[in-house]
């Protein structure tokens, strides 16, 4: 507890009014949680080998941004495609004024996948697999230069 001096008109003349702070052990486990799940995001952004990871950024960026090589190999013509880029920051603004937050539809790329043919695979699973024993021939081996024993 601390003690205050308090007011001499509230309180009377020669009183202390006190104070009490309690800590809230919750909120101070919950406060260093996120202290170190903060600190270990550093940590991680910090000591992470982001060289590992450019290879799928190009290529995930390449498709969505529609950049490419063109012509032939004597004339490349490398760079984005600038109709699907147009269309997509036209849509972005479109949508931003309307709403903020569905400005980010537009750069989500919805790829329809094929349905998979589980019938056949599934029978394939369960065919046995066909064993062929290959076919071993008998070396050709000569026998050395040796006369016959005589018979008698």
């Amino acid at each position: 507890m601390i003690g205050l001096p308090c007011d001499a008109m509230r309180c009377g003349a020669n009183q202390r009014c006190e104070l009490t702070l309690k800590s809230n052990s919750t909120a101070l486990k919950i406060s260093g949680v996120i202290f170190a799940a903060i600190l270990g995001l550093i940590v991680l952004i910090a000591l992470f080998d982001w060289n590992m990871l450019r290879p799928y950024i190009n290529r995930k960026v390449s498709e969505a941004t529609g950049r490419g090589a063109k012509d032939t190999f004597k004339n490349p013509d490398v760079g984005p495609y600038k109709g699907p880029i147009a269309l997509k920051a036209g849509a972005v603004l479109a949508l931003a004024a309307i709403n903020p937050l569905a400005a980010v539809l537009p750069l989500v790329n919805v790829k329809k996948v094929p349905d998979p043919d589980c019938a056949s695979a599934i029978a394939q699973a369960e065919k046995p697999p066909a064993v062929k024993t290959p076919k071993v021939k008998a070396p050709n081996v000569k026998a050395p230069n040796m006369k016959a024993p005589a018979k008698k």
